[in-house]
């Protein structure tokens, strides 16, 4: 009898646990539904205030004041950045803060012109770990600029000293001979 009622309290809490595993993961995806969703109609508001501001600046085919546009935007609205294709692709003014690899996925703009409306995608553009070992990569590049730097400067700082040896010596009284180069 007690070892029915142990099988049936350890069957009951895997149950209630794969129950609860089950509801938060629904729950997640519900969730990220939503902000894709939102996301994406941010996106279009923000678009279509742009249209607003651009749309003049392509006729008259200005791109600084449109460079400036993006950048002010992009500044703005807490994004990455944004960018401004023209009709063949190409990218006529764009924020400095994009990815690299985000501006050659270019397939979404051709898509987007193609049927002349918005389109929007999400991509992944790198894990967490991939950016902090980027960071570390190029920390680590940065330390060893400043190393080679150093050892420039010591090797520049160690001809002065040679340089002010010789001069001093020849002060005194105490040319060098031919072929000496100055060092005991």
């Amino acid at each position: 009898m007690r070892f029915l009622s142990v099988r049936l309290i350890v069957s009951l809490i895997i149950a209630v646990a794969g129950v609860s595993l089950l509801f938060s993961y629904h729950q997640v995806a519900v969730e990220k539904r939503g902000l894709k969703r939102d996301l994406s109609k941010r996106a279009e508001v923000l678009a279509e205030s742009l249209q607003d501001s651009v749309e003049p600046l392509l006729e008259k085919k200005s791109h600084k004041p449109l460079q400036r546009i993006v950048e002010r935007f992009g500044n703005r609205e807490h994004l990455t950045g944004v960018a401004i294709y023209g009709d063949h692709s190409e990218v006529l003014a764009a924020s400095s803060a994009i990815p690299a690899e985000l501006m050659s996925q270019i397939s979404v703009v051709r898509e987007a012109i193609v049927s002349n409306g918005g389109r929007g995608d999400f991509l992944k553009l790198g894990s967490t770990r991939e950016r902090l070992e980027q960071q570390r990569l190029e920390h680590e590049n940065e330390l060893t600029r400043v190393k080679i730097e150093q050892i420039e400067s010591q090797a520049r700082i160690e001809e002065l000293y040679t340089e002010a040896i010789r001069a001093m010596r020849t002060y005194a009284g105490d040319a060098p001979e031919v072929g000496d180069d100055g060092e005991d």
